[in-house]
């Protein structure tokens, strides 16, 4: 499949195998449930980081980012 924002090349069924284990901790958002759209391992990543940063999503543990976190987000962007 290719990856509607930056338009690699990526395995849909890898990138949610991986993305569902890595999140699967505090977090607890789902590849399937917590994206709009199929993303590639980087943009989801990035999809979802955003999100949280800003509040629009939550983490399962309800923890917000730490401010450091956000300090280093900000400045990645």
């Amino acid at each position: 499949m290719i990856c509607p924002r930056c338009g690699e090349h990526f395995n849909v069924s890898e990138t949610r195998s991986w993305f569902n284990y890595y999140y699967s901790g505090s977090a607890e958002w789902n590849y399937d449930n917590d994206l709009s759209e199929r993303l590639c391992k980087d943009c989801a990543e990035d999809d979802v980081n955003s999100r949280w940063m800003d509040g629009t999503l939550k983490a399962a543990d309800g923890d917000p980012p730490p401010e450091s976190q956000k300090k280093w987000w900000n400045l990645k962007k």
